[in-house]
């Protein structure tokens, strides 16, 4: 909640003088150092969990549908918070508390952002279609060693060294 000409952000705050109430003592009084600017991450690495546990449901789809639904759910999510947003601004009082509330836009497209970010990488990362480019594409020795390509000679090879280890 903040008031006309107040900013409580996690790297500023910008405090005016408030009214005494109960759940004002709530805001902080001081911005939270550079560890309020990796926050946003947490709302990214969500949504990366949430898209990895369905991700079934994602690897069925094609990429571009997969990014698709990661783009619409995105936009829901947002929406969502635009509600959130709406029913938290309002009046609350007389001078500094007649506009009281997050800036709507704003909050909007960054968690518009962040949340897309956060189901869109996964979406592509975690697509069959992406391993197998990779796999196809990046040289072996960037690969893990589970997703090499193997080379079926090399048993054969193995079971004659063992051939020659049993006559002597």
């Amino acid at each position: 909640m903040s008031a006309q000409g107040t900013v409580f952000a996690p790297d500023r705050v910008v405090a005016g003088p408030v009214p005494r109430l109960p759940l004002l003592g709530l805001v902080p009084s001081a911005p939270l150092s550079s560890v309020g600017l990796w926050l946003p991450l947490v709302v990214t690495a969500g949504a990366m969990v949430a898209a990895w546990r369905r991700r079934a449901v994602l690897n069925a789809l094609r990429v571009r549908y997969a990014l698709s639904a990661a783009g619409l759910a995105a936009l829901l999510v947002a929406g969502g918070v635009a509600l959130l947003c709406l029913a938290a601004s309002g009046s609350v009082g007389p001078d500094r508390m007649t506009a009281v509330g997050p800036l709507v836009l704003y909050t909007v497209i960054l968690v518009f952002v962040e949340v897309g970010v956060g189901l869109a990488s996964m979406a592509v990362l975690a697509h069959p279609y992406t391993r197998t480019w990779a796999r196809n594409t990046l040289p072996e020795s960037v690969l893990p060693a589970a997703y090499r390509r193997h080379d079926p000679r090399e048993g054969a090879v193995h079971e004659e060294a063992v051939e020659e280890d049993d006559e002597v």
